[in-house]
């Protein structure tokens, strides 16, 4: 595996990997996970770049932007602190949530962003449709770093739309 220094470049050194994972040379495990139903202002709406957005009720983020260390990790708090501090200058969308693209989130405050979907926090809804998705799967490649020098984890619509995915380990 070509080992990348550019995050710009990490798709092309991690896409024939996540091909190996897909033939069954990596091991992997999928999962399906119910997400929110629904999203109301006060909100966040990130837009990926492959037409989805990414819903996030306002409250939960400060709550954990705002926790004492006994309440929430230092680390998921510093997360739920960046997100919100990217947000300062976004605009309202159609549904009133405050929109940002997820390229211009920093790249550790998406791991918050993987934490809120799998635990349902998160809605999802497709640019060109009103309706909330129901589910995400998320896919974890070679778990653990047990087959290889990197591990990741992807999240897709319908096992088809990509909406995220974050690296999981590196050895």
């Amino acid at each position: 595996m070509k080992v990348c220094r550019i995050p710009a470049l990490l798709f092309w050194c991690v896409a024939p990997w996540a091909v190996a994972a897909q033939a069954g040379e990596i091991p992997s495990q999928e999962r399906t996970v119910k997400i929110a139903q629904f999203v109301e202002p006060p909100c966040l709406s990130i837009r990926t770049p492959h037409e989805a957005i990414i819903h996030l009720q306002r409250a939960p983020l400060e709550d954990a932007a705002t926790a004492t260390p006994d309440q929430a990790s230092r680390l998921s708090r510093t997360r739920a602190q960046t997100l919100l501090a990217s947000m300062k200058d976004a605009q309202p969308d159609a549904r009133g949530c405050m929109s940002v693209a997820l390229t211009d989130l920093p790249q550790d405050s998406r791991y918050l962003l993987g934490d809120m979907i799998e635990e349902g926090r998160a809605a999802i809804s497709i640019s060109a449709s009103a309706g909330l998705a129901a589910s995400v799967v998320v896919k974890d490649l070679n778990p653990r770093c047990a087959a290889g020098p990197m591990g990741a984890r992807t999240y897709r619509l319908d096992n088809e739309r990509p909406l995220l995915m974050l690296i999981t380990c590196v050895t």
